[in-house]
């Protein structure tokens, strides 16, 4: 539970329009990181193959339960700590957007009874970021039953069970209703991201019916706190949202851009990879373009939107500034826009964070041969290198094709690709490989473990002064 009332010193905060205002009826930007990796970890962002729980479990049989618990106790501990939330601050920005496990709060041989330890880490971090100014927004990253198919929802099976089984449905509504009665009086809070980048299948339903039951079931507890609500498919898809869930609402698109992720030169034509073929110009008037049909569903029912997520993918190569040009762009249109935003992500082992683990540490060091096969395999889903995995979905999407046309069928290749990349590549081989990334470890004291995780700690971490630039830009804009 937080402090009593004479420690809090941010205003409360509400929808009024297609504005978020203060108490005062002042109008408030929000406007900072997401800081995956912490709560909810990420394989390209912590450096481990495939999904968390993969990792923890293997983790524990290397090292034992009791040496594997504290492991991961320092890993969180020193990943975000007092001067990160010191350095956001010093940058300008306004909120902090925290991706949960509901690992942390619940387990699934134990469900509805609630965890004290992962609340009182989300205690920690509302109190730090209150002390320096910065309001705070829960995210369901990884919610019971899944809610999308990814490595990012910490997700081993690849199907979203969260729309098909209503004791998945019943767990998510309870664990929220837990958030709601902790938090219900802290205005420190700016509100709760129901659910992060939710998969339910077109035509279901399931989505609008979830969010209204998670909405009856707040607000029975917690009527004053901001709900944000994601579209379908990854959020991108507004289509079954319906905007009068609550009044009190904000709505999630997430913008990520083709040329963010790319290695080419930027303005310029696509050098190819990720969701767009190469040879498309991109500039800002392109990013525009884009970013207003991403939005369209806002502006036509005139409720306030918030761009969750977006961010560039760094390569370390001569084109890197150009990915900063991408950010730099972006910010300054959400804010022409009025948008809300907030930037995946704050640290990791040197893909996308402001800050991240320097090359030279014990971490990086000690996981460098398994890093290697991860990259020579192509186990991340998230920005992949050219690999085994790669190299052998090319020649079965070009088989397929050759047989289908053969036979006088249309299948859906994209589709094949979408998912055999994420079947071979981010399941099958990660999982392959999370016992032998784990056995790095092996034989490691407590103390070690110690040593090694502070590769973490902000003040061991590089950082990326041009987009730290562009965001205080952005934030200050």
């Amino acid at each position: 539970m937080m402090a009593d009332a004479k420690r809090r010193n941010l205003p409360w905060l509400r929808v009024k329009g297609t504005k978020v205002i203060n108490e005062q009826g002042d109008e408030v930007n929000l406007r900072g990181y997401c800081v995956g990796g912490w709560l909810n970890m990420e394989n390209f962002i912590d450096g481990y193959p495939g999904q968390e729980s993969w990792f923890r479990d293997d983790i524990a049989k290397v090292l034992g339960p009791g040496k594997g618990k504290f492991f991961f106790e320092r890993l969180l501990d020193n990943f975000l700590n007092e001067d990160d939330i010191v350095h956001m601050a010093s940058l300008g920005a306004t909120v902090l957007r925290v991706p949960m496990n509901y690992r942390h709060f619940e387990g699934d041989m134990k469900p509805f009874e609630y965890k004290n330890e992962g609340f009182k880490r989300v205690d920690w971090v509302v109190d730090a970021c209150r002390r320096r100014g910065i309001y705070v927004i829960f995210d369901l990253h990884a919610a019971p039953g899944w809610q999308n198919p990814d490595w990012h929802s910490d997700n081993p099976a690849n199907v979203a069970h969260l729309w098909t089984q209503k004791v998945f449905q019943d767990r998510t509504v309870g664990l929220w209703e837990e958030f709601a009665r902790r938090y219900r009086r802290e205005p420190a809070v700016a509100g709760y991201n129901l659910l992060n980048e939710p998969v339910c299948p077109r035509g279901h339903g399931g989505l609008a019916a979830l969010y209204k039951r998670l909405a009856k079931a707040i607000r029975k507890i917690d009527n004053r706190h901001i709900l944000f609500l994601e579209g379908n498919w990854f959020s991108t898809d507004f289509s079954e949202v319906e905007s009068s869930v609550d009044r009190n609402t904000v709505f999630s698109t997430h913008n990520y851009a083709a040329p963010a992720f790319a290695t080419g030169k930027y303005p310029g034509r696509h050098s190819g990879g990720g969701w767009t073929p190469a040879g498309v110009m991109f500039n800002r008037d392109k990013l525009q373009k884009i970013f207003n049909d991403s939005t369209a569903w806002a502006r036509k029912h005139r409720v306030p939107n918030w761009v969750g997520e977006f961010g560039a993918v760094y390569h370390g190569n001569e084109n890197d500034g150009c990915r900063t040009q991408v950010i730099r762009d972006q910010v300054r249109m959400f804010n022409e826009e009025g948008n809300h935003w907030s930037i995946w992500t704050y640290k990791d082992i040197g893909v996308m964070g402001t800050a991240y683990v320097r090359t030279d540490s014990e971490w990086m060091k000690r996981t460098r041969k398994g890093r290697a096969l991860k990259d020579a395999w192509g186990v991340d889903t998230w920005g992949q290198k050219k690999s085994v995995a790669m190299q052998a979905v090319t020649a079965l999407i070009k088989e397929a094709g050759r047989t289908a046309k053969r036979a006088g069928l249309k299948p859906d290749l994209g589709l094949l690709d979408w998912q055999a990349t994420r079947l071979i590549g981010g399941m099958g081989l990660s999982q392959v490989l999370s016992r032998p990334y784990a056995e790095q470890f092996r034989g490691m004291n407590e103390k070690a473990i110690a040593r090694m995780m502070e590769s973490f700690a902000w003040r061991n971490c590089a950082v990326r002064d041009d987009l730290a630039d562009a965001l205080a830009e952005g934030f200050a804009g």
